[in-house]
């Protein structure tokens, strides 16, 4: 009768069937020169399977019947790229969920309705040669499959992003075979392979057949180790060989050199180099091994390639120390993953990936959260990216139901634990780049978990282990946490016990807009006693990629595809966008952690003061460039070369005297950036590792003199003010100006109104609850009197009234005072305070005035050129800017606040006839300039529909709150945040004239605010 544990895909006590043991990832190629090469293609024992396959598509694995799969309707049957998840070739469900399982929790039962499942089929030519010792190697493949060759069912395996191999010797016959696999999307494997990201199923990784001799090399283990004080690298080698009659040989290379070589070795033997240089991240030297198996007679029976280097780990006096050192993992989490092909990711991609992830500063990975593809962990030990391997395990989804710990305490379930770290270290241990092993993650912590740290110490004991979820830190190295705030940090780093180094594995949730409070977060952590990394959350979002029937690109997130249950845009949480697009935050983050960085400056005792933050690489590798920006121009460059520094060190450099000579009043920096002036192994010469602009001069503002007041006339409802050539209305109902006109050209359609309000962030998740009660959304302005003064300089007009949201009590008293020159300049000062049951903090305090869209030029002096808020503005540097109201916006997947620039004292408005307005203030200001309400960029869930207005909205804010990361994490810091209290601020606009620059009249605007106040 049916039994749902009959089958393989529902029984927890069936991990696998014929599978061969783990070892580590190797080609085997058939001599010494192709083994050089590193290229599978060029190996004769490698038959490559990937490309197109016939695949048929089933809503259940028990559709596919015994008839299905011995006597298959080829007619039935379309074509489908291998690797690929293959939703992504319109199969099945997209689901998304961050902690749901898709289907009932009730382990290890998997439900045979809606478990996916996909027949791949191909044919397989065998020569003579290939039928001695013939495997198949699958490198991934969601979540578990059956093999079946000619008929013959070879064997079975489950776990996603792990490898499996099979020894078909016996299955095959010379010519043509026929291959099918059968995959099922989810299995009993599934219960632990929760992690927050797309359900898919599939092949998705790379398939391909190993030709092998009847004597052969089926495992080799190179665990290397540095011997600081004699520079000595230590090699221990473990081999297995099937065979007899055989001998091995060790090769050993540094670049094309042989520098040592190994006769008849032993199968377990250890050896001592001489003079090596050691790897680390910033100088990952590697050395090729080469193993070649022969016969007694000398002739080789095959070879295998690898790349080592020598390095020492250890934990001393509670420090995690590489080689010795120190050292700071700069990282960030990073999901394999491709909006067109789901996680079947190739090596070009990652190759981009992890090269932009070098380039930008970040030196560590955390695989998030499972073994990642084999060619990712060449190019880390290439380019010198430390990585956290973490086990393909998440239970993230028993959380929901409070039963945590239900399979890591469950003894039943310890041999998937054990499978599940046995094969990823087994596979990578060959790997430089891995220093810490992961058992996991947001899994709860049982015994199950300390029996995986028992089988790492007993395997594999030269790495340190990290596991989050163990909160008590019982079988872990590295203790760990996660969105921990800036102060339990710094608690944490004052405890004097346990000694053990301690990591961030997830923070500065990346979603949208944000994070914010990178530099204070760092700058914690690089004085920090215990903290030895931190990993922002995550790297790239993970939308799916398709046109709709518009033709519009789309990156479709979670509750698209007619999901009864899903996580919205939880999975749109990277630092770069699902179309590799970086965003602010990745830029603030690569500067905040920039390896070389000015500390202090002065420009009248001529020196910059310089921190050396790498933890190997000293500074004689880079020169300084030094530039003269005056205004919005270059005016010199000179490069000096930097002395030496070793890490960590902080040196004073000497500026030249005739780098500048001008004593004119304008704004005036010094721009330094810290360049390579050789190639390294990861980067060319002229790769910048920081940067910095310095303030030489900043322009004064003066007092305006023979200023006289604009003319006033009252009328019904609104007091018409005019001068030498201009016009506009002041409304006595909501106190804001209307049509400002200048030369017959209407300049301001609606002048500054008062505006608390602006689009949510997708780090706003918790504020934006109390700031929709308190209804912040439809707050209007009344005038409750006005009075006109004047000091026969200036029209003086002060309007009293209250600034409130419709149906709530709480408000903000306010009194607006306009005063308007005659030549058409004007200051608006707002002065207020709160009553009532008012909102503890605000998304902004500010205003914004609505002119026409012709007025698409904008120059103004701020922090730029790029998005920037309060708390996220390390990347952007103060100058003077010249962009379109376009260039303004970042344009985020999913709608939200955008496009902000901080400490801006003016700016300018015009259009292509040079026709506009500056405003300015006497502190600095928060500005944006966009054609989109904020009520659309809420409403809307993509970009791509977002309603382009017809005019544009300016802001000009006295404070645009900060960004945090609360979408999953800390709010923004009080620091960061606009409190409702008091508030005093002044705001100019000054009409252009004629034959006047676009920097003088900015500065004019300044110049109006400062002759107002004082």
């Amino acid at each position: 009768m049916f039994q749902l544990s009959n089958f393989d895909w529902s029984n927890n006590n069936i991990l696998y069937k014929n599978r061969k043991p783990s070892r580590a990832h190797f080609y085997p190629y058939g001599d010494e020169n192709s083994a050089l090469e590193f290229d599978s293609k060029l190996s004769d024992r490698i038959v490559d399977l990937n490309g197109e396959w016939d695949f048929k598509w089933f809503n259940s694995p028990l559709k596919v019947t015994n008839d299905e799969l011995n006597n298959p309707s080829y007619d039935e049957y379309s074509k489908i790229k291998v690797p690929l998840n293959w939703q992504y070739d319109g199969y099945g469900k997209f689901i998304y969920t961050d902690l749901w399982y898709p289907f009932p929790v009730d382990p290890p039962n998997i439900p045979s309705l809606d478990n996916e499942t996909g027949i791949y089929r191909r044919k397989i030519m065998v020569e003579n040669h290939m039928l001695d010792n013939l495997s198949i190697r699958f490198e991934g493949v969601e979540s578990a499959f059956h093999l079946y060759i000619n008929g013959q069912k070879v064997g079975y395996s489950q776990g996603s992003r792990m490898p499996s191999e099979f020894d078909i010797t016996t299955y095959v016959h010379e010519g043509e075979n026929d291959l099918y696999v059968v995959v099922y999307q989810y299995s009993d494997g599934t219960y632990l392979e929760d992690q927050d990201m797309w359900w898919l199923g599939g092949i998705i990784r790379d398939v391909y057949l190993i030709i092998r001799k009847k004597s052969y090399i089926s495992n080799i283990n190179l665990d290397t180790d540095f011997d600081i004080e004699k520079s000595t690298g230590i090699l221990n080698i473990k081999s297995k060989i099937v065979g007899e009659n055989t001998k091995l040989d060790i090769n050993i290379y540094e670049n094309d050199r042989l520098i040592k070589s190994i006769k008849d070795a032993e199968q377990n033997f250890k050896m001592y180099i001489d003079n090596v240089k050691a790897w680390n991240a910033e100088e990952p030297f590697l050395y090729t091994v080469i193993a070649n198996l022969k016969t007694a007679e000398g002739i080789t029976i095959e070879s295998i390639p690898q790349k080592i280097g020598f390095r020492s780990l250890a934990i001393i006096d509670g420090n995690l120390l590489l080689n010795g050192t120190k050292i700071l993992m700069k990282g960030v989490n990073r999901h394999e993953y491709s909006p067109l092909n789901g996680r079947a990711v190739t090596y070009e991609q990652t190759l981009r990936e992890l090269k932009l992830i070098k380039d930008n500063g970040m030196n560590a990975i955390r695989t998030s959260h499972y073994p990642n593809n084999p060619f990712f962990y060449d190019i880390c030990d290439e380019f010198g990216i430390y990585v956290i391997d973490e086990a393909d395990l998440e239970t993230h989804g028993f959380e929901i139901i409070k039963q945590d710990t239900r399979l890591c305490n469950d003894e039943k379930w310890l041999p998937s634990y054990i499978d599940r770290i046995e094969r990823v270290v087994e596979r990578d241990r060959n790997h430089t780049c891995v220093i810490l092993w992961s058992l996991g993650n947001e899994s709860s912590y049982g015994n199950n978990f300390k029996k995986m740290y028992e089988w790492c110490k007993k395997n594999e004991p030269i790495r340190p282990v990290h596991y989050e979820g163990d909160f008590k830190n019982e079988s872990i190295d590295v203790s760990s946490t996660m969105y921990s705030s800036v102060g339990s940090l710094y608690e944490l780093d004052t405890q004097l016990s346990p000694k053990r180094p301690h990591i961030l594995c997830e923070f500065a949730h990346a979603m949208g807009n944000g994070p914010g409070s990178l530099k204070e977060y760092y700058t914690l952590v690089e004085k920090s006693n215990r903290v030895q990394g931190i990993f922002v959350w995550e790297f790239k979002d993970q939308g799916v990629y398709q046109k709709d029937n518009k033709g519009n690109e789309r990156y479709y997130f979670g509750g698209e595809f007619g999901e009864k249950f899903h996580n919205g845009n939880f999975c749109m949480d990277g630092l770069l966008m699902a179309d590799s697009t970086p965003t602010p935050g990745f830029y603030e983050y690569a500067k905040v952690i920039e390896n070389v960085h000015v500390v202090d400056f002065s420009w009248d005792k001529q020196y910059i003061k310089v921190k050396n933050r790498w933890d190997f690489l000293n500074l004689d590798s880079f020169d300084l460039v030094c530039t003269i920006i005056e205004n919005d121009k270059e005016m010199k460059t000179k490069t000096i070369k930097m002395p030496v520094a070793n890490p960590h060190e902080t040196v004073y450099i000497k500026i030249d005297d005739d780098l500048y000579i001008s004593d004119n009043e304008d704004d005036v920096w010094l721009d330094v950036q810290f360049v390579l002036n050789k190639d390294l192994v990861w980067a060319e010469k002229g790769w910048k590792a920081g940067s910095e602009r310095l303030l030489i001069n900043n322009y004064r503002p003066k007092k305006i003199s023979n200023l006289k007041p604009a003319e006033i006339i009252e009328k019904e409802n609104v007091l018409s003010i005019s001068g030498k050539g201009f016009n506009f209305d002041i409304s006595l109902i909501d106190g804001r100006i209307y049509n400002y006109t200048v030369n017959d050209k209407l300049i301001i359609d609606k002048g500054p109104e008062l505006n608390f309000y602006r689009a949510f962030t997708d780090n706003d998740i918790e504020n934006k609850k109390e700031w929709n009660e308190k209804h912040i959304h439809s707050m209007i302005m009344s005038v409750y009197n006005v009075n006109q003064n004047s000091d026969g300089d200036l029209l003086e007009l002060v309007l009293k009234g209250k600034f409130a949201p419709k149906a709530l009590e709480w408000s903000s008293f306010v009194t607006i005072t306009y005063k308007v020159s005659y030549d058409g300049n004007i200051n608006i000062n707002y002065d207020g305070f709160f009553s009532g049951d008012k909102p503890g903090h605000l998304p902004k305090l500010g205003s914004q005035m609505k002119i026409s869209k012709e007025f698409i030029n904008i120059l103004y002096h701020g922090k730029g050129p790029g998005e920037c808020y309060c708390d996220s503005k390390s990347n952007a540097k103060d100058g003077i800017y010249s962009l379109t109201f376009e260039e303004m916006e970042f344009g985020y997947l999913s709608p939200q606040e955008n496009g902000n620039r901080t400490d801006v004292k003016w700016a300018v408005l015009t259009n292509d006839n040079e026709e506009g307005f500056a405003v300015g203030t006497d502190k600095s200001m928060d500005f944006s300039v966009r054609d989109v309400e904020d009520d659309n960029l809420i409403k809307e869930k993509y970009h791509c529909d977002l309603n382009r207005e017809d005019y544009l909205l300016v802001n000009c804010d006295m404070r645009n709150s900060g960004l945090g990361s609360q979408s999953c994490g800390p709010d923004r810091m009080n620091q960061y945040k606009v409190f409702t209290i008091p508030f005093n601020w002044n705001l100019s606009i000054v009409p252009i004239k004629n034959n006047v620059s676009k920097i003088a009249i900015g500065r004019e605007a300044i110049d109006y605010v400062n002759t107002v106040i004082n």
